[in-house]
């Protein structure tokens, strides 16, 4: 007689979005191979969720569909894990932890019996926040502690140089809780998916705050910021003519302060849905800088600061190229983003067209941003050679 195959744990299975970091599945860990064949969405149940697909796999994290395997995947209806709390510019956010009550209702097979209960979800699977590890930065120089997520490419350790990439986050996603810039939105995460660290392997970091780097009576945060960076380049492998900063909102703010105290310190920045936010003559640090913008029509701060900005790097000599760009589904035409990247310019200002004006409109811009690969691109291509 066949031994019966029996479950052993469910986990969720958590996906980054642009909008926040969605529910998207369970993952079924078995004592046995199941065969894909034998599968059906009607031989499980997930109580208050829809299955739209099962499938099996013979990893853990549930990636890469096999005929045959111990994970058998459920594919659900998205649940937005990321909600906020508040109103407009000090809203918070919050991430619910998933819990997923999941029965086999039906046999697969001969070897796999119906189950007597529903299993309870213990864990999560992650694939883009998990190729993070979570690390704590002390300052000897300013005493100050910050929480941060380091992405290294599967590469690393082949003896190369790779680029560094800092990502900051809005104000929004202030928390203790060190994952929290990783679940936000994909402005991280983005930059660690497999298929973009195929062609553009680069080093990732982003720091979690619990407080604005800016605008708060504390310049030493800025400081110890410039600390971590420093470290990371100094005990990884990094190529100190491609250093990047990116970041959205108050992000962007902050990069923007950054880049004034120290204008040698980033080769290139990706700005998105910012503005700088007080000193205007400080913007004139950009002048010479190659910078990438992106910001919505409707955001009332960010569209209006950067023009404001913009006007005065353009008196300072600054070359600066504008486009407007269309979006369907939050997708931006590649021709359009390639056009502007062609263009002769030191500063790219790209402005989504967009009819509403709003916070909701304000937020919206960094959902679209880091999707855009070619932006993406483009920064990693800048050197301090060219």
């Amino acid at each position: 007689m066949n031994k019966l195959i029996a479950p052993i744990s469910v986990k969720c299975l958590c996906q980054a979005a642009p909008a926040g970091q969605r529910l998207t599945g369970a993952i079924l860990a078995y004592d046995g191979v199941i065969p894909a064949e034998a599968l059906t969405p009607a031989q499980f149940t997930v109580e208050g969720h829809a299955i739209t697909g099962v499938s099996v796999s013979e990893r853990p994290d549930g990636s890469v569909p096999a005929d045959a395997g111990c994970y058998v995947v459920l594919a659900l209806e998205p649940t937005e894990l990321i909600r906020m709390e508040g109103v407009g510019p000090q809203a918070k956010m919050l991430r619910d932890d998933p819990v997923l009550a999941v029965q086999q209702v039906a046999p697969i097979g001969d070897s796999c019996p119906p189950w007597a209960s529903a299993l309870t979800s213990v864990g999560e699977v992650e694939p883009l926040v998990e190729r993070f590890t979570q690390k704590l930065f002390h300052s000897p120089r300013t005493g100050q502690d910050i929480p941060y997520n380091l992405f290294l490419p599967d590469c690393y350790g082949d003896g190369r140089d790779y680029p560094l990439v800092c990502f900051i986050h809005d104000m929004g996603a202030g928390s203790s809780e060190t994952k929290m810039t990783l679940w936000q939105g994909i402005g991280a995460t983005t930059w660690v998916e497999p298929e973009f660290q195929q062609e553009h392997p680069c080093i990732v970091v982003a720091p979690q705050y619990q407080r604005p780097l800016v605008g708060d009576g504390d310049p030493d945060r800025i400081e110890t910021t410039f600390d971590l960076l420093e470290s990371v380049i100094e005990d990884y492998n990094v190529d100190p003519n491609r250093v990047y900063g990116t970041g959205q909102s108050l992000g962007t703010i902050s990069e923007i302060e950054m880049a004034v105290r120290r204008p040698d310190f980033f080769t290139a920045l990706l700005l998105i849905a910012g503005q700088r936010e007080h000193d205007q003559e400080g913007i004139l640090a950009l002048k010479d800088k190659k910078v990438f913008i992106v910001v919505s029509r409707g955001d009332p701060r960010a569209y209006s600061g950067m023009n404001a900005s913009l006007e005065l790097l353009a008196q300072a000599g600054a070359v600066i190229e504008r486009a407007d760009w269309d979006q369907d589904g939050g997708i931006v035409p590649e021709e359009q983003v390639e056009e502007l990247k062609a263009r002769n310019c030191n500063i790219r200002y790209a402005v989504l067209k967009t009819e509403e004006r709003g916070f909701q409109c304000h937020m919206a811009t960094w959902q679209v941003a880091y999707g855009i690969k070619g932006t993406k691109t483009w920064l990693l291509e800048q050197t301090r050679d060219d």
